[in-house]
């Protein structure tokens, strides 16, 4: 497995990935488990590097750390943020995780697999747990 900087295109890559029903249906259990973060500073180095680095957008960067309560009609934060997952989906049921950066300075690169024909993309979210 060899790094490489994606120049191009990352948002709509993770956009495109994020709408997509596969990563969707894919049990997040074991994906999660793979990367755990265990507070939501962690979460939140990540979800900034991810939004640095231009893997998220502003969006969903504000969705990994607030809720709307529809019940009063106001924004408020998750008492545990949400952050994103990194890795390649191998079938409609697994995947294999890249765990990236928890600083928000750290180098943009991910990884490229051959095996994939892919970089490392953003495949779904968890929760701390």
């Amino acid at each position: 497995m060899s790094i490489r900087h994606l120049p191009w295109g990352k948002s709509l890559l993770v956009s495109l990935l994020l709408g997509g029903t596969a990563s969707a249906q894919v049990p997040n259990e074991g994906r999660c488990a793979a990367d755990p973060l265990f507070n939501n500073a962690q979460s939140n180095e990540r979800i900034e590097w991810a939004l640095r680095c231009g893997y998220i957008t502003p969006q969903m960067a504000w969705g990994y750390r607030y809720y709307f309560d529809v019940s009063t009609s106001t924004v408020r934060p998750k008492a545990v943020y949400t952050y994103p997952l990194f890795g390649w989906l191998t079938d409609l049921y697994t995947s294999l995780v890249w765990v990236a950066p928890i600083n928000r300075s750290a180098s943009c690169q991910v990884p490229y697999s051959a095996a994939h024909g892919a970089y490392a993309h953003v495949i779904t979210e968890c929760i701390m747990g």
